[in-house]
């Protein structure tokens, strides 16, 4: 969290929070889809995400890039959450 908040208030406003996804190799989020886990993550509708709701997004971000990494038919040793249901 401490390397995406850059104004150091403790959360994340849409900027902080599109400037971290940008940075991470890999990982292929669109500028879209970025804002929407944005606005689903900010339960309190304050506008900016808090360590404990930006936690859920990257966690939730990171599940989901694994499914679709695995459902491309990627032969890999990586199951997908679906699978291990």
């Amino acid at each position: 969290m401490e390397l995406a908040d850059k104004d150091g208030n403790g959360e994340l406003d849409q900027r902080e929070f599109y400037d971290f996804f940008s940075r991470i190799e890999g990982m292929m989020v669109t500028k879209e889809e970025i804002e929407q886990i944005f606005k689903d993550f900010d339960g309190s509708g304050n506008g900016g995400l808090s360590v404990e709701e930006f936690a859920r997004a990257i966690y939730q971000v990171v599940l989901a890039d694994m499914d679709e990494y695995t459902e491309d038919g990627d032969e890999g040793s990586t199951a997908s959450i679906h699978e291990l249901e």
